[in-house]
């Protein structure tokens, strides 16, 4: 059943992450105040991406955002791009 969007929250912060050997990963917050579990979240990044990283958020308890950087290499060091992160996070009606 489809749903309507009623609140779109949306915040910014400097995130950085150290060095993740392949395989681990880091884990950054964004507060965001009125954001639930289980809100949708999109994310936007500084800049491209570091080859080889991958970046995904989820909302992870009320008001915070947690931005994950996986290194998904299997053999690379890697850090991940630092700089302003946006979160922006959606709720929708039942």
């Amino acid at each position: 059943a489809a749903s309507s969007i009623t609140s779109i929250l949306s915040a910014a912060a400097t995130l950085t992450f150290g060095a993740l050997n392949p395989g681990t990963q880091s884990i950054a917050a964004i507060t965001i105040a009125g954001v639930s579990v289980g809100d949708v979240v999109g994310l936007a990044y500084p800049s491209s991406p570091q080859a080889g990283i991958s970046l995904d958020a989820y909302v992870s308890a009320a008001s915070i955002v947690s931005v994950r950087a996986f290194n998904f290499t299997p053999a690379s060091t890697l850090t991940p791009t630092g700089g302003v992160y946006r979160a922006m996070a959606f709720r929708g009606s039942p």
